[in-house]
């Protein structure tokens, strides 16, 4: 692991350290803008409600864009805040569509522990275990295995597609381009990956679970501390990631895309919604007849917790 002493934790902290000190004015001032926009929605919402809906939407659409603009103020040199925007304004689409195509990926792995789920759902809705609750349980255990593998390939496939962005911001790789190009930086280190980004979620992660220990009682102060340190620490982080995106270019060698795996993502990602519509259809089944009478009145149950919650 020689090869990689320049990927060290330590070596990386010091490197975001670096890039944080030299370019801590652009970096908060890229983030200070979704902030802005935020607060001025605040404060005009009694006065001009539909002013302020417009700021909150434009504060949600400056906090999306900050964080391709953070790539480019790393990427690029003597960038004005204005200028980085600008940048990130273009690539917007292109990180929508790169974000589709993983969310499609990830919920594609559930696809099968689901699937499996309604069919054990409708056997017994159909009194097929009545004869034999052993079988019932012993097919629920397979079912709970196959959503913990489920789990554990998402975690796989999230720290494999950990660099999309950078690869759409830094590279200009283009939708499934940036998920392969990721994915074939992340190949043969993929526990090396793991490990830096785990590390700097634990170091991070410490003193907000150690300030919820002693602040139980003081949530809203808390829920304060814990925005402002996340708007700290969010320029490091992202300075931390991109420091490793380019120490993992710097060990890859050549690869040839190809055609197979492009089509392959593509089809995992457009399998994935096609699960998700085929729930929704489901559920929407389920409401509207009595297929499923116990699944129909313990939906009812939830729906009348959630407005009995909302109110």
């Amino acid at each position: 692991m020689n090869e990689y002493i320049g990927l060290s934790v330590k070596s990386l902290f010091n490197k975001a350290w670096y890039v944080y000190k030299t370019k801590f004015a652009l970096l908060f001032g890229i983030l200070s803008a979704p902030l802005v926009a935020m607060v001025l929605s605040y404060l005009v919402a009694e006065i001009l409600p539909p002013f302020s809906f417009a700021l909150l939407i434009l504060a949600g659409l400056l906090a999306w864009a900050s964080q391709i603009a953070l790539i480019y103020a790393l990427k690029l040199s003597d960038l004005t805040v204005l200028e980085a925007y600008k940048m990130a304004v273009m690539k917007i689409f292109s990180l929508l569509w790169t974000g589709i195509l993983v969310a499609g990926n990830l919920i594609s792995v559930f696809a099968l522990p689901l699937i499996f789920g309604l069919v054990i759902l409708s056997m017994q809705q159909a009194g097929m275990f009545e004869a034999s609750k052993a079988l019932l349980y012993s097919l629920s255990a397979v079912g709970i295995l196959l959503g913990l593998f489920g789990v554990i390939y998402a975690i796989y496939l999230s720290i494999t597609y950990q660099f999309v962005t950078y690869s759409l911001i830094v590279d200009d790789h283009k939708g499934v381009s940036a998920l392969l190009s990721s994915a074939a930086l992340v190949k043969g280190k993929w526990l090396l990956v793991f490990s830096r980004i785990l590390a700097i979620v634990i170091i991070f992660a410490v003193p907000v679970v150690v300030l919820d220990l002693f602040m139980q009682n003081e949530q809203g102060l808390f829920n304060l501390i814990q925005s402002v340190y996340g708007y700290v620490i969010a320029p490091f982080t992202v300075a931390y990631i991109y420091n490793l995106f380019v120490g993992l270019k710097e060990h890859q060698g050549t690869a040839e895309e190809k055609v197979s795996l492009r089509n392959w993502v593509v089809g995992r990602a457009a399998f994935g919604f096609a699960v998700v519509l085929g729930l929704l259809l489901f559920f929407s089944v389920v409401q509207k007849t009595d297929y499923f009478p116990g699944l129909k009145a313990r939906l009812g149950e939830i729906q009348q917790q959630s407005k009995t919650l909302g109110k």
